[in-house]
């Protein structure tokens, strides 16, 4: 994966046109340090998450805590991918792929499965799919991969054994192509692609977000050149400078403006 500042760089593809001379990385150096700040903090830079929202083993629908046992018996490889479907915009036939970076380096890189994280699912697990609304006492810890998770600790030291493949971060795709595929590399861990599932798909945020400005800015270039402006103007002149949002106040948390 890229650095930080490089695929910040490329974020920038939504507000910058590709098929112009604007040097992304140029732009992003001459920002001021808190707009770096911003950007970067979108790519991966972002304080770390804390408690249950950093514990790899908590990320994900309860419903899928037990499918390890659902598979055939056998399974050893699931190999995954992730796609645009459309748009309820005909004229939209394409998506901007962005975010998998901040993804991955948030939460799946180096060892981020520990006894500690273990045992923290667990005891959560074993009440969330029990009984004791019938009678106290009656949980479901079988309803947990722990040996799963524990292979992957002791025999992996705490690293995914998962390999992700996707087109590059700022690239625009026809829509129902594939984006990303996720495929595990051990096939005692053959439960562990879809596991992931419901954390990298939130993908789909940021790219929704990118897509958009690509969009409204192919609009704005539409009737510059219809009205007879110059669309060619760097920032702060020029198209770059004409999709503002000031939507950083009124979201929920600071990963989530654009």
């Amino acid at each position: 994966m890229g650095s930080a500042e490089s695929s910040s760089a490329i974020g920038l593809a939504a507000a910058c046109d590709a098929t112009s001379d604007v040097d992304l990385q140029g732009v992003f150096k001459a920002m001021p340090e808190a707009a770096r700040q911003r950007i970067m903090t979108a790519c991966g830079a972002a304080p770390p998450a804390q408690g249950a929202a950093r514990n790899i083993v908590l990320i994900g629908d309860s419903y899928k805590i037990s499918h390890f046992a659902q598979y055939p018996p056998g399974t050893e490889y699931v190999y995954s991918y992730f796609e645009s479907r459309g748009c309820e915009e005909p004229e939209w036939k394409e998506v901007t792929f962005f975010g998998l970076q901040y993804i991955m380096k948030e939460y799946m890189v180096g060892q981020v499965v520990t006894q500690a994280k273990i045992e923290e699912a667990a005891g959560l697990y074993e009440h969330h799919f029990g009984a004791e609304f019938v009678a106290p006492g009656l949980t479901n810890p079988a309803a947990f991969n722990r040996v799963g998770w524990e292979y992957i600790l002791k025999e992996k030291g705490g690293k995914l054994p998962i390999l992700i493949k996707a087109v590059p971060e700022g690239m625009s795709v026809p829509n129902k192509c594939v984006l990303m595929t996720v495929v595990n590399t051990d096939p005692k861990c053959f439960w562990l692609t879809n596991y992931l599932e419901t954390l990298l798909v939130q993908v789909w945020y940021p790219m929704t977000v990118c897509t958009q400005s690509r969009e409204q800015k192919k609009t704005i270039r539409k009737f510059w050149k219809l009205t007879g402006c110059d669309p060619t103007g760097k920032p702060p002149a020029g198209i770059c400078f004409c999709l503002h949002d000031f939507g950083f106040r009124g979201v929920s948390s600071v990963n989530r403006p654009a």
